[in-house]
């Protein structure tokens, strides 16, 4: 192959081959935990990743919908009947029971119910699977939020047992030094 066809065929790779963007990160949703409740609001109406531990979950057959609340209600999932199937057999109540910690993506919005509050209830409605991540057992996150929760309940710290000390060690009684005043004994070092 000669230069130029060797140069050509370098750069066509190289224009198929996407630049790795720096971005790509950037492009990430932002990550709050559920209970975080000032940092969730700042993100209505934009798409986050909420991080929470699923306190209750049930469905109301009246308005044809499920809620998972993560972290005492702090934040809720909704999901429409008409996605349940998207959820296997039980839908989102069956996926995500109480204790699990989840990961979860969508736009952030408001409930404000009928009374109209000015604060409303915040969420994310749920529509496909995909949007969860189930983190118990390799989550740092869920030991964040268990160490929050049960401080009491945890058994208390035995204290780092101190080594003991060693006892000093036996010294020998110094050798008897000759006294100049005495003669001394050649036959007790001469034999």
């Amino acid at each position: 192959m000669n230069r130029s066809a060797f140069s050509l065929l370098a750069a066509l790779l190289c224009l198929s081959v996407p630049p790795l963007r720096a971005q790509d990160a950037a492009d990430a949703p932002p990550r709050v935990k559920a209970q975080e409740e000032k940092e969730v609001r700042a993100l209505l109406g934009k798409k986050a990743t909420v991080i929470g531990k699923v306190t209750d979950a049930f469905e109301s057959e009246k308005a044809g919908m499920t809620f998972i609340n993560l972290d005492g209600g702090a934040f809720t999932l909704v999901s429409w009947r008409n996605t349940y199937e998207k959820f296997g057999e039980g839908g989102p109540v069956k996926l995500y029971p109480k204790g699990k910690t989840l990961e979860v993506t969508g736009t952030i919005t408001e409930y404000k119910g009928k009374s109209g509050s000015d604060a409303g209830k915040l969420q994310i409605k749920l529509n496909r699977p995909e949007q969860v991540k189930i983190l118990d057992g390799d989550s740092e996150e869920k030991d964040d939020a268990d160490a929050k929760e049960k401080p009491d309940k945890a058994p208390p710290e035995k204290p780092a047992e101190e080594p003991k000390p060693k006892p000093p060690a036996k010294e020998e009684p110094p050798a008897a030094k000759p006294d100049p005043a005495k003669p001394v004994d050649p036959k007790k070092y001469f034999k």
